[in-house]
């Protein structure tokens, strides 16, 4: 408070100071540093500073270049005003990752990409992936900006198939690269590892059903993917499904289904948060490793 004498009456007055105004440029998310204004009215002068840093004189706009508090008062012949203060709680320079990038179901012609990707600070903006060379992106996932609830954490899972109007066309026996760039709200930059995926040729199998009913099929029924051979499961009685090489694919069994599901001495690799989602009865055989160099049996991972 400015204490003011009247000399007529002799009497005491006093005026409030008026507190400085702190502002920071811009208030989006930003990877680089952030403008601090600071004014007041004139006549007084400004003292600022940064979290528990000692107050300097403020001369004019400054720059900061990591998350900090800013508190600034104003001073006139030794009358100090209150403080203010306010955050710069916007800059974020860390990169999102990519936790991440698989391909699975691969099929003559189609293939599915599943990737998981995490921002910690601002969140995730978008997701763009990437076939061979082509220079657009094949697929953008985009995400709205919430700052009760960021998008931390994105997990996406994108068929790359023969659609009219793709700029791509997905070839039998074709190895192809797939890649994907994330980017955060404040503008960081991901690109993940490439991953080569070869599609299959016209008489390649994933699974059989080997029996039914607790009867071996003279000839197993084979199908091109392990969730197709469960679900050709019947409904009613038993049914045991092998598989026949090893698979990234995550699969459910419903509740109608009564499975044995023989791994065979592959390896199935979940890309989902669950390799198995069992709503139905299911019995694993042969998921055991004897040794990592003589595995007798298949794994669940």
């Amino acid at each position: 408070y400015h204490f003011l004498h009247c000399s007529s009456s002799n009497v005491a007055k006093f005026n409030k100071i008026e507190t400085p105004v702190i502002e920071i440029s811009p208030l989006s998310w930003t990877k680089d540093s952030v403008t601090v204004t600071i004014t007041g009215p004139e006549g007084y002068t400004i003292k600022y500073k940064k979290a528990s840093e000692e107050y300097t004189e403020y001369t004019g706009a400054f720059e900061v270049s990591e998350n900090t508090s800013i508190t600034a008062r104003l001073e006139k012949d030794g009358v100090i005003s209150e403080e203010v203060t306010k955050n710069v709680e916007n800059i974020d320079k860390l990169s999102p990752s990519v936790e991440k990038l698989i391909v699975s179901s691969v099929l003559q012609n189609s293939f599915l990409v599943n990737i998981k990707s995490t921002d910690t600070v601002s969140g995730i903006k978008s997701i763009k992936i990437y076939l061979n060379d082509i220079e657009e992106p094949i697929k953008i996932y985009t995400y709205e900006e919430n700052s009760e609830n960021k998008t931390n954490t994105v997990s996406e899972t994108y068929k790359v198939e023969n659609l009219d109007g793709n700029s791509y066309t997905i070839v039998e026996g074709t190895t192809y690269k797939v890649k994907a760039v994330v980017e955060d709200f404040a503008g960081n930059i991901v690109n993940s590892d490439e991953v080569e995926v070869t599609t299959k040729n016209e008489n390649y199998k994933a699974a059989e059903i080997t029996s039914l009913q607790g009867e071996a099929l003279e000839t197993p029924t084979q199908y091109s993917t392990l969730q197709d051979a469960l679900d050709a499961c019947p409904d009613s009685g038993k049914c045991t499904v092998s598989l026949l090489d090893d698979l990234n694919e995550s699969v459910e069994v419903y509740d109608t289904k009564d499975i044995t599901m023989d791994l065979n001495g592959k390896t199935l690799t979940g890309v989902r948060d669950n390799t198995i989602i069992n709503y139905g009865k299911l019995n694993v055989i042969n998921n055991t490793l004897d040794s990592e160099s003589n595995p007798i049996g298949g794994i669940v991972s």
